[in-house]
């Protein structure tokens, strides 16, 4: 026994009923989690462009052969700012002003928007920050977002989010 038409009919408008539904209820998530972790991409845009800026300073003003080279790498291989020794001098004072920076805590964390260490193994206590560490003279910045994963410090120095129309690189 084939179905009538009338319900065949039916059954696809409802079948793509559902498929639409589905398909809007994914665009609004995805939509939502996009504007949630707008404000993570833009406390790490603010700290990749300041050491950003930094570094090229740093290469304008630096002769030592071996120093500009230690600069060098640290910038390409860990988009990491080298200031040797002086690094957790240089990590406090960023912190200080980056958090002054920071419009809110990202995804309205109770926190400081950049925090100082290692980041916690477990990914909820670190959503939504960026931590800044010391590593052999490096200063490293890595933002997570808000299901704890690592941003890539690459593809954000690169596409640089913009608040409002207005860009921060």
């Amino acid at each position: 026994m084939t179905p009538s038409p009338a319900s065949r009919r039916r059954f696809a408008i409802l079948l793509f009923s559902v498929i639409g539904l589905y398909g809007l209820f994914a665009a609004v998530l995805s939509w939502q989690v996009i504007q949630a972790q707008g404000s993570v991409r833009n406390n790490l845009s603010i700290a990749l462009n300041s050491m950003d800026f930094l570094h090229q300073r740093q290469m304008d003003l630096e002769n030592d052969p071996a120093v500009r080279n230690e600069l060098q790498s640290a910038w390409a291989e860990h988009r990491a700012l080298w200031v040797g020794s002086d690094a957790q001098r240089w990590a406090l004072a960023f912190l200080g002003e980056w958090n002054k920076a920071a419009v809110a805590p990202a995804c309205g964390a109770k926190a400081p928007a950049f925090v100082l260490g290692k980041a916690p193994e477990n990914r909820q206590e670190r959503a939504c920050h960026v931590y800044v560490a010391v590593v052999d003279g490096r200063i490293q910045v890595t933002g997570y977002d808000t299901q704890g994963a690592a941003m890539d410090n690459f593809y954000e120095s690169l596409y640089p989010f913009h608040v409002d129309g207005n860009p921060t690189r």
